[in-house]
C-alpha cells in the first residue's frame, strides 16, 4: 500500500491542492466540527473538511484505477494524505511565489474532464454541491491546480527524461520483470441474483445457471447462450471477455473467478461460478503461456514509466527539501 503512494505522488498532490485551494469561508457550509484547522503550513491553514474532501477524491481516483487498500491500511492511507498535503501547500507556495500562471484553455480541459463523467449539467451541478463546491470555487481550484502542476512540469520535466539506453540496460538487468504472465482468452455467462427473488436469490440464480450448464453440455453454442442469458453487458460480444491475465480481476469482487478460470482446459465449460454479483459460467477458448516480452514491445511504456518514476522521485525530494525550512504545525494526527 505504502509502495502505491510513492508511485503516485504527483497525483497525491494535485487532489490535495485542489482542496487546499479552497477559500476557509466556506468551511461555514459544514459543520463546526470539520471548519477546524488540523494543518497550518507557513501561515496557510488546512481544514479537516479539507482534508476529508481530499481523502474522498483520492479513494476515488484510487477506485477507478483499480486499487484497493484494506481497513487496516487505513491509518497509512490518512498519514499519506497528511504528508501528501504538506507537499501541495509548499508547491503551490513556490509555484505563486514565481509568478505561474493557470492557462485558460487547460483550466476548461480540465473542468471539462471532470464534468463529463456526470449523464448531464445538473447532474455536474449537483455533484459538485455534494462537494460542497460551487461551479466558480471549482474553477479557482481547477486554475490553481493547473498553475501547479505547469510549475512541476517546467521545473521537473527536463530533469525527469530517460534515454533508450537507460531503458535498455534496465531491461537487460531486471529481466524477471518484464514476462507477461500466463493469459487465458475466457467467455463467461452471468447470472444474476435478483432483488426481487429476495432471500432466494441465491438458490433461484443457481437453478438458473445449473440449467443453463446443462445446455452448453449438451452442445449448445456457448455465444449465442451468453446472448440469449447472460445478465452482463459483454452478453453482446457472446461473453467474451477477451485475454486476461493474472490479477487483472478485481480482487475483492472477481477473485473466485480468476482461481477457476486458470485451472481449466482449452473448451471447458465450469460449473456455474458464485460472486458478490451472481453466479458464472466460464468458458476458455485459449490459453497463452507465461512469456518473456522483447524490448521492442515495451521500450516505449517502460521509457514513459521510468520518466514517470524519476519525476515522481525528484518532486518527492524537492518536497523533502522545502519541508526542511517550512513551518508545519500539525494541529492533529491524521
Amino acid at each position: 500500500m505504502i509502495g502505491f503512494f510513492k508511485g503516485t505522488a504527483i497525483l497525491c498532490v494535485s487532489l490535495c491542492f485542489w482542496c487546499a485551494s479552497l477559500p476557509a469561508a466556506y468551511a461555514d457550509d459544514l459543520t463546526e466540527d470539520y471548519s477546524r484547522v488540523v494543518l497550518r503550513v507557513n501561515g496557510m491553514d488546512f481544514h479537516k473538511w479539507e482534508m476529508n474532501l481530499a481523502e474522498i477524491l483520492t479513494q476515488d481516483q484510487m477506485f477507478r484505477e483499480g486499487a484497493y487498500f484494506r481497513p487496516s491500511e487505513i491509518p497509512a492511507f490518512r498519514q499519506a494524505m497528511m504528508e501528501s498535503t504538506i507537499w501541495a501547500m509548499l508547491i503551490y507556495q513556490e509555484a505563486r511565489a514565481a509568478g505561474e500562471k493557470a492557462d485558460p484553455a487547460k483550466v476548461d480541459e480540465f473542468i471539462w474532464s471532470f464534468q463529463k463523467r456526470f449523464p448531464s449539467l445538473e447532474a455536474y451541478k449537483k455533484g459538485l454541491e455534494a462537494l460542497h463546491v460551487s461551479s466558480e470555487q471549482f474553477r479557482g481550484i481547477a486554475e490553481r491546480y493547473v498553475m501547479t502542476q505547469d510549475y512541476l512540469d517546467k521545473k521537473f520535466d527536463p530533469l525527469s527524461k530517460v534515454s533508450e539506453a537507460e531503458a535498455r540496460e534496465y531491461y537487460d538487468g531486471h529481466q524477471e520483470n518484464f514476462y507477461q504472465e500466463e493469459m487465458v482468452r475466457a467467455s463467461h455467462i452471468l447470472v444474476e441474483f435478483k432483488e426481487e427473488d429476495g432471500d432466494r436469490a441465491d438458490e433461484k440464480a443457481l437453478i438458473t445457471a445449473k440449467r443453463i450448464v446443462r445446455e452448453l453440455k449438451k452442445g449448445r453454442n456457448f455465444a449465442a447462450a451468453a446472448r440469449e442469458y447472460s445478465d452482463c453487458e459483454s452478453k453482446k460480444r457472446g461473453g467474451d471477455l477477451g485475454y486476461v491475465q493474472k490479477g487483472d480481476l478485481p480482487k475483492a469482487q472477481l477473485k473466485p473467478l480468476e482461481e477457476v478460470v486458470f485451472g481449466m482446459d482449452v473448451g471447458e465449460i465450469s460449473d456455474p461460478v458464485e460472486s458478490v454479483f451472481g453466479y458464472h459460467i466460464l468458458y476458455v477458448e485459449d490459453k497463452k503461456p507465461r512469456t518473456l516480452l522483447r524490448f521492442d514491445e515495451i521500450k516505449d511504456k517502460l521509457i514513459a514509466k521510468m520518466t514517470e518514476d524519476r519525476k515522481a522521485a525528484l518532486i518527492l525530494e524537492y518536497g523533502v527539501g522545502l519541508k526542511e525550512s517550512a513551518e508545519i504545525e500539525r494541529l492533529e494526527e491524521p
